[in-house]
């Protein structure tokens, strides 16, 4: 999986008192979970020759098996949701079960806790927006199997200023990144080449002559980031 980092825990334990640890290929670990979910057989990807029975689609009009989506409003047996009790206690559920069930899969009932701590916190910029922007690392509880470590890492970006709640984003990874630093506007670039250059000058006359003949755009130089 790539979003976790798993590695052989560096304190003593006993390992005779679990099963080996054992490092898979992809195709093992592919075999090794359809075993586990009592899957004999895959079902064939989509063929390139048009008279296959299972040939690949290019027609526009046919590829949304869906068009129509059910009414977030409305339940499964066509009550219209005109109250919070009716939206928490009925079509609430209805639209969580339907994602588990088709979309995200099933929490199993017995999952390890996850404890998270901060490493970095930084303030940044999303375009014009200024953000904090949080390294967090959780550990997964690893007591049922001491033999590795398992932990995640994910990024964690709020935006500033605010009173209420707000959307989130929250990026996992390897080795999740900070956003970008933001640019500046091309009127503020202006403003800040011209403040560089007089400066310079003043420091350097003979850099008026140099100025006076070229384009040079030091604030971009300054402020380009290569991602």
């Amino acid at each position: 999986m790539n979003l976790f980092t798993v590695h052989a825990q560096t304190i003593l334990v006993d390992s005779s008192k679990y099963p080996r640890l054992t490092t898979f290929t992809a195709q093992q670990d592919q075999d090794n979970m359809n075993l586990q979910l009592g899957i004999k057989k895959l079902r064939p990807g989509f063929s390139g020759n048009e008279s296959a029975p299972n040939h690949a689609n290019y027609d526009e009009s046919l590829a949304n098996p869906c068009p129509q989506l059910p009414d977030v409003l409305t339940t499964k047996d066509g009550k219209k949701v005109t109250t919070a009790d009716l939206w928490w206690k009925q079509r609430r559920p209805e639209l969580i079960e339907d994602f588990e069930r088709e979309v995200y899969g099933r929490v199993p009932k017995i999952t390890p806790k996850v404890t998270w701590t901060v490493k970095i916190t930084d303030r940044e910029f999303v375009g014009r927006i200024p953000v904090i922007a949080k390294m967090l690392v959780g550990h997964v509880d690893n007591s049922a199997y001491p033999l590795i470590n398992v932990d995640i890492n994910m990024m964690l970006v709020v935006p500033m200023n605010v009173k209420g709640p707000v959307p989130v984003l929250m990026m996992f990874s390897g080795r999740p990144s900070f956003p970008s630093p933001a640019q500046p506007a091309p009127d503020e670039m202006e403003k800040i080449n011209a403040a560089f250059k007089e400066m310079m000058i003043k420091q350097d006359p003979s850099l008026k002559a140099i100025f006076s003949h070229s384009v040079v755009n030091l604030a971009e130089a300054i402020f380009k980031v290569k991602v």
